[in-house]
């Protein structure tokens, strides 16, 4: 039984990936239909698979590049706010 896994294993990513032939992707859903447990096991890592992009993502994210923009907008907003106020002050007079 644990040889079988360890066959599906190796044909898991292809199948995700749709690179599989016809009899591979039989194979797996042979398996897949063999039991609960094996349905299960696909679906969590089926979940796994789709957080891949996910993952991807947060590991290109750099927090201090968005802290920069986000205080670069705060800084232009308020030196506006003090250009905006400065006029209406000087227009008032």
């Amino acid at each position: 039984m644990k040889d079988n896994f360890q066959e599906i294993e190796k044909l898991l990513a292809g199948y995700f990936s749709s690179d599989l032939s016809d009899d591979e992707k039989e194979r797996v859903d042979a398996w897949r239909r063999q039991s609960p447990e094996n349905e299960k096991t696909f679906q969590e890592i089926l979940s796994s698979w789709d957080a891949i992009p996910l993952l991807q993502e947060m590991e290109n994210f750099n927090p201090f590049v968005a802290l920069n923009k986000v205080n670069t907008r705060i800084e232009h907003y308020e030196s506006k706010r003090v250009v905006n106020f400065f006029f209406s002050v000087l227009l008032q007079y």
